[in-house]
């Protein structure tokens, strides 16, 4: 997990900067082709031996429907995160896309250094109540008001935080909650 926090780290503020020199169609040519490249390798990998089991189903007890209502909603919020976080600073607050690369940056070095470190505290699942309201009532709630570089810097901050205190306890509650045929 690690490895793939430190490629969010420094993958943005490499593709800001990429964007403020050529732009984003060579950018999007260039990554529909990367993949591409990539087809010869797979064409090489042995098929796996295995064979997936029939009739997984999806059951939901009312615990579990209850979780998801709001947690569908927080991930919504957690989806802004990516190209509409981009664009709102970029054309409303006026940020450079190097700049939003450096916000993402941010994002991405306080995940490898301290999810971690937060992981080992979150035990209580009404932690996720704090999350939530970091996430929506805090720190999204600010966006709107923050005027330049700086204050974007210490918004991504608890963004962030929020980030690493609802994605894990989300995955472990819903887990938890799901029928086990379903899981």
């Amino acid at each position: 997990m690690g490895g793939i926090n430190a490629g969010w780290a420094i993958g943005p503020a490499i593709g800001g900067l990429l964007y403020e020199i050529y732009g984003f169609r060579i950018l999007i040519l260039l990554g529909s082709v990367i993949p591409l490249m990539a087809l010869p390798l797979l064409m090489t990998l042995p098929e796996p031996n295995y064979v997936a089991e029939a009739g997984l189903t999806f059951h939901v007890n009312r615990a579990f429907a209850l979780f998801l209502i709001p947690s569908f909603l927080t991930f919504l919020v957690m989806g802004q995160l990516g190209f509409p976080l981009l664009t709102y600073y970029n054309m409303h607050v006026g940020l450079t896309t190097f700049q939003v690369g450096l916000l993402y940056m941010e994002n991405g070095l306080l995940v490898v250094f301290l999810q971690d470190i937060i992981g080992r505290y979150l035990r209580r699942p009404s932690l996720i109540s704090l999350g939530m309201v970091i996430y929506g009532g805090v720190s999204y709630l600010a966006v709107a008001f923050i005027p330049g570089f700086a204050w974007a810097v210490v918004g991504m901050f608890f963004i962030t935080l929020a980030e690493m205190v609802v994605s894990p306890l989300s995955q472990s509650i819903a887990n938890a909650l799901a029928d086990p045929r379903s899981r």
